[in-house]
């Protein structure tokens, strides 16, 4: 059997890949890259709303072209604040849910689940049912709490889909939307994401390609003030940039209120 990881925004597909720590029989490895990524993030002043449509390919081209009846493994983080005061849903999910544990999804904290981070997956025309996550936070060891994946203040939700590879070899689309409220530090709000493509080869560059796009947009109650690796500006409330995602350059932002005054000028959107 073989199995896949991928992350949303962060998406990315790994053929026989140790699963539950289990070894991988040597061999028998191949892996899947993302061959499209169309990722929306609408900021608000208290979350941002998030729609991914995502394709993917076998790297090596003998595996790609037989089929086969090996699983997929789909992963999928979401980065979700520890703390945020001003967000009921927040602490109603921490309530209902541990950190740095596997959760049960069930009738009995179903409503919470989806008002907090209301994750929706469609392979194809689909439909992907939940069951369960893990939370990871900073410091976690375990297998499948990777250092990448851990960041201050948040924890990790990791979401993993067992599927037939039927879409891959279809290129059917993969489409995720959730929600992620911000995290709040200090009376400051927060968004936080990082693209993944593992596996991608050498000669795709998701900064320059139009497959790999990006569009973040402010809601008009918000201005974001947006980091992506070296590069910073604002984006006004109302306004949007695309731009092409990196391999592990995290995109961070401190949502404004949209009367503070912004730069305008290189920096301005």
């Amino acid at each position: 059997m073989r199995t896949l990881f991928a992350l949303v925004l962060l998406v990315c597909l790994a053929v026989n890949a140790p699963v539950n720590a289990q070894p991988t029989p040597p061999g028998t490895t191949g892996r899947v890259y993302i061959n499209s990524e169309q990722l929306a993030i609408n900021i608000c002043q208290d979350e941002a709303r998030f729609k991914g449509v995502f394709t993917y390919n076998y790297v090596d081209e003998v595996l790609g072209r037989e089929k086969t009846n090996d699983l997929i493994y789909l992963k999928i983080p979401i980065w979700f604040p520890e703390h945020n005061s001003e967000d009921p849903t927040v602490a109603a999910f921490w309530s209902a849910f541990q950190k740095d544990a596997l959760n049960q999804i069930t009738p009995g904290n179903r409503e919470v689940f989806d008002k907090a981070v209301g994750l929706d997956i469609t392979l194809g025309d689909h439909p992907v049912n939940l069951n369960s996550f893990y939370a990871i936070g900073l410091g976690n060891n375990q297998d499948w709490a990777p250092e990448g994946w851990q960041k201050t203040n948040y924890n990790c939700l990791v979401f993993v889909v067992t599927e037939p590879n039927d879409f891959v070899h279809a290129k059917a689309p993969v489409t995720v939307t959730w929600r992620q409220p911000h995290m709040v530090f200090k009376n400051k709000k927060y968004f936080y994401y990082i693209p993944n493509f593992r596996y991608l080869p050498e000669n795709i560059s998701t900064a320059t390609s139009d497959k790999y796009t990006v569009h973040l947009t402010a809601a008009r109650d918000c201005t974001s003030d947006v980091t992506i690796g070296p590069r910073q500006f604002f984006i006004h409330s109302g306004r949007g940039i695309v731009t092409g995602p990196r391999h592990h350059v995290p995109v961070e932002a401190t949502i404004l209120r949209p009367e503070i005054p912004v730069v305008s000028g290189p920096r301005g959107f």
